[in-house]
Order: structure tokens, then sequence, then C-alpha cells
């Protein structure tokens, strides 16, 4: 799958769910630069960056009671609670998805202002996947009231999670933030069983941090009875513009 997408300084050419043996496979036109993601092998070349990332894999081929018994009995728990609770799940693609990205974006960017960060939802981007029909927003809310976002590159076979976010954080009660991790575990088993239900294959957790030591996050996504994987994102510049861009960059990130 192929996505174009337009920044302020650069046109990529985004490369998802393919298995590129070389770049040379990919066409290169009109793009200042090349991102690949979740690559089987490394790719190697002139100013070509290579980076290993692990993850984790649901399998989508199982049955849903399958599917949901490979979940620890606790988590079932929650996310039947969370079910009994009322809270509601709603999915998103197309032009609705790009409708709730700024509400997403708001949430996201609150939750980071929270934990004492600056972090921005690239949501031009998400829009462009979103109106090609390769974006899916998926919402949990309790009392009518949004409360969990995820989001999802996908094709017909494959989807990846590509950011995730909620009101945790702007609970004032034990209970409230409680109800809140519920449902966010109920929002992640339906969207499991949402894909599956669509006839996509894989469901990627979109990354882990070590699966040899594992940090909280890590251990919430391996408890739904996934399997752990490595492997590559791979970026090429293709103009001077965008060499000049990423050399700017690095000098940036190195005086900060």
């Amino acid at each position: 799958m192929i996505i174009d997408t337009k920044g302020r300084l650069l046109k990529a050419r985004n490369v998802w769910f393919e298995q590129v043996s070389s770049l040379d496979d990919i066409p290169k036109d009109g793009a200042d630069i090349v991102y690949i993601y979740g690559n089987s092998q490394p790719l190697s070349g002139g100013n070509m960056i290579c980076h290993k990332q692990y993850s984790a894999i649901t399998n989508l081929t199982g049955t849903e009671e399958e599917l949901f018994a490979a979940l620890g009995s606790t988590l079932r728990y929650k996310i039947k609670r969370a079910e009994r609770e009322g809270t509601e799940v709603s999915f998103f693609s197309g032009e609705e998805a790009a409708c709730r990205l700024p509400a997403f974006a708001e949430t996201f960017e609150n939750m980071y202002e929270q934990k004492g960060n600056r972090e921005e939802l690239p949501t031009e981007e998400m829009k462009t996947y979103a109106l090609d029909g390769k974006l899916l927003v998926s919402i949990a809310s309790i009392g009518g009231k949004a409360a969990v976002y995820h989001s999802y590159v996908c094709d017909d076979k494959h989807c990846r999670l590509t950011f995730t976010c909620s009101e945790f954080r702007a609970a004032s009660t034990k209970e409230e933030k409680q109800a809140f991790a519920r449902a966010n575990e109920l929002l992640h088993w339906k969207d499991i069983t949402y894909f599956k239900g669509r006839g996509l294959f894989s469901y990627d957790w979109g990354g882990l941090t070590s699966p040899e030591d594992p940090n909280g996050i890590d251990r919430f996504k391996l408890g739904f009875g996934c399997k752990k994987i490595e492997y590559y994102n791979i970026v090429k510049p293709i103009t001077m513009k965008a060499m000049l861009v990423g050399e700017i960059k690095s000098l940036i990130a190195k005086r900060s």
C-alpha cells in the first residue's frame, strides 16, 4: 500500500504492508522522501536510515472465541464490565474519520501536556490517509462523552495501531480513572473484532519498547495474547531538499 502525503517542506511516499527487497521496487516520481514501514528485512544504501522496531501481532484468523480466550481472565473481566457499564464504541473511516481528527488532536495534545511534554498529532497527514480510505478512528465514550481515541493505518489485510489517547489523566477520582482504563481495554478488544469482521488477517500493536524487558505499556499489549515480532522502518531521502532538511534537523537535535 502506497500513500503520498505533503508536508510543509517535503512530499513523502509512504509504503505500508509491503515487503520491499530493493528501493528500486518503489516508484519515486514526485517524492522528496520515501518511508517504508514494517519491512521484514533491512535495506542499505546512500543516506538511507534503517531502524529496527519490535512490535506485537494479533493473528485475526482464529475465531472470536479463541481470540477472547487468549486474553487473561482479569482482562476479560474488565472488558465485560466496561460493556455492562454502558461504554459505547464507534468506528469512523473516510470523511467521518477526518471530521473526528480535531477532537482527537485536542485530547492527544492535552494528554501529553499533562505528562509535562509537548506532542502534536499529525492531523493533516492523517486526514490524507482518511480521505483515501486507509485510516480508521475508533472512539470509546462514557456517558455520551468521548473518553478514548485510537487510530489505525489499514488496507484490506492488515492494520497497524498508530496513535492512542484518552482523558485518563483528566479524571478527578480513582473510580473515573479505572473506568477510563476499562474503556481503553474494551476499545482495543472491539477494534480487534471489528478488523476480524472486515476479513483482515493481522492486527499490529504499533510497537514494543523492549520484548525482553517490557515496560507497562508493552505488558498491556502482550496481555492480549499477541506474538512478538521485529521488523524495520526505513527512511530514504530522494531529493537534495530532503537531504538538507534531514541535515538541519540533525543539527538542531544535537544542539538541543
